[in-house]
């Protein structure tokens, strides 16, 4: 069974959603709960949901890609992808920044106070072509590696085997990118838009002299917000208003509220007190009837798991008895669950395709007559006259489990 997480508010599209706002002074203050499970602001690095929110709202890259998959400008304004799918073109708009100088020219930034109050610099072909060789780098260690190894010679330059300068990524011109692949992969663009293909700035980069990210003194930020603070409980987001991309957003402000074993989400989202979060479906069950708008991803798969070292279990036959007597999930009560098709969750993609559509069916689903039968036969083939079953479970999804051994 499947248990459907909810995104109230789709937190990665604040940028369309507030695109549309009337114009105007109005601050415009957003709430989030999160865990502030942080250690970097490195985009190459990201590695914990926290990170990768903070990444991909904070930095833009050569593209951005919609909750529905459709696929929007970002640093870059165009691109085109050769006939055989294996080389990506982007061109890149003129004028985008790092954000790094001062609104107040008497108080100059950090980055300034490292580089120079010169320093002002366009966000270019490069920035990419570096970001891309860090990611393949066995030094940065880049836990979302995987997803960019297609790249022409990315794995050899991980391994060590290859040169940095072979990555099939090259700057044709400070605002002309292209991109090799080692085979066609559709889901390309979507990798595009992850925190491991954001730019970096390698003058910048090589000045922090190892401190890359490590707090905000050596931070540079290129998308629509940037974290201008970190408070005891919180991280504030400001606008960045010298973000010319095409989707500038109208809020002004978001606090990322660090969340503790206290906090109640749904009770948060209730009184007003969050804009969004992303909660449980059990968590959306306990807000009842509400006026908000909740998007569903399927993107964990529960199962039970049976243990072989028990003498019952042994028995094959008795094992496919079992999972066959299982009930089917109470959706009716329990909207967010849904009977299983096979272990992956529909939220995995391969290659811009569900994985789980591709597999089909590969769990077994309820039969009870078959799972009488087999049962019958089991008890035979193993002399057994009676089981004594003990079901392990999270107290969370109790209440379900103990619906689900109707069946048995």
């Amino acid at each position: 069974m499947k248990k459907t997480l909810s995104l109230l508010l789709c937190f990665m599209l604040l940028a369309g959603l507030f695109a549309g706002c009337s114009h105007g002074d109005e601050t415009i203050d957003f709430i989030y709960p999160f865990d502030g499970n942080i250690s970097s602001f490195d985009p190459q690095i990201a590695g914990t949901a926290d990170e990768y929110l903070i990444a991909e709202n904070c930095f833009e890259g050569l593209i951005r890609v919609l909750d529905d998959g459709t696929v929007q400008a970002g640093v870059a304004e165009s691109w085109n992808i050769s006939d055989d799918g294996l080389t990506y073109t982007f061109y890149l708009r003129k004028g985008a920044k790092w954000n790094v100088q001062s609104d107040n020219p008497e108080k100059p930034t950090k980055a300034q106070q490292l580089m120079g109050v010169d320093f002002n610099p366009d966000i270019t072909a490069h920035d990419f072509v570096f970001a891309l060789k860090r990611a393949c780098s066995k030094t940065t260690n880049s836990p979302l590696f995987a997803s960019i190894s297609n790249i022409v010679n990315a794995s050899g330059i991980y391994s060590g085997s290859v040169s940095d300068s072979r990555l099939g990524v090259k700057a044709i011109d400070d605002y002309t990118l292209q991109i090799k692949l080692e085979s066609p992969d559709k889901g390309f663009l979507n990798t595009l838009s992850t925190a491991v293909a954001m730019p970096c700035n390698e003058k910048y980069f090589y000045a922090t002299k190892g401190r890359y990210g490590l707090g905000l003194d050596y931070t540079i930020f290129n998308g629509q917000f940037y974290v201008s603070s970190i408070l005891d409980a919180s991280y504030i987001l400001k606008n960045n208003k010298k973000y010319v991309g095409d989707y500038p957003s109208k809020v002004t402000d978001i606090t990322l509220n660090i969340t503790n074993e206290d906090s109640n989400i749904p009770k948060n989202l209730k009184n007003g007190y969050y804009d969004c979060a992303y909660i449980s479906g059990k968590e959306y069950e306990e807000l009842g009837s509400s006026d908000m708008t909740a998007v569903a991803y399927a993107n964990k798969t529960w199962a039970m798991i049976l243990n072989k070292n028990k003498q019952l279990f042994t028995n094959k036959t008795l094992r496919q008895a079992l999972c066959m007597s299982v009930s089917n999930p109470d959706t009716a009560n329990h909207s967010y669950l849904e009977s299983a098709t096979n272990l992956i969750p529909p939220s995995c993609t391969l290659s811009g395709e569900s994985i789980s559509d591709a597999m089909g069916t590969t769990v077994y689903k309820q039969n009870t007559d078959e799972a009488k039968n087999l049962w019958r036969e089991g008890l035979k083939e193993t002399g057994f006259t009676n089981a004594d079953l003990t079901l392990i479970i999270t107290a969370d999804m109790e209440d379900t489990a103990k619906e689900l051994v109707q069946g048995i």
